[in-house]
């Protein structure tokens, strides 16, 4: 599974200026993938991630948004799983780097 599951960027640094970013995601696997989002997430302040689709399926994009809420500096590590069904049973892990130097 390892590259046919990508993303466009590894890492994403938020700002004030820039709060917000986005990560295309692309199903590079020859049947559906399904994502999710590391629930440590929940834990960082000021940070809200979501995914526009949680199901991919062959060669479908995806989106996964982040927006810094933050007033002060965060640095912090979210992953985002791709889980491929039977037959092509595994994984593959994108580690999403989420920087924030301030919010709004």
């Amino acid at each position: 599974m390892l590259g046919q599951v990508s993303a466009d960027a590894t890492s994403v640094e938020l700002s004030a200026d820039a709060p917000d970013s986005v990560v295309t995601i692309t199903n590079g696997l020859p049947g559906p993938t399904d994502l999710r989002i590391d629930p440590h997430v929940e834990t960082i302040k000021g940070l809200v991630v979501k995914l526009d689709k949680t199901r991919l399926e062959q060669g479908e994009k995806g989106r996964f948004i982040s927006t810094s809420r933050a007033t002060g500096k965060i640095s912090d590590i979210v992953e985002i799983v791709a889980i491929a069904p039977e037959p092509a049973a595994g994984y593959y892990r994108s580690d999403e780097v989420i920087s924030s130097r301030g919010g709004r």
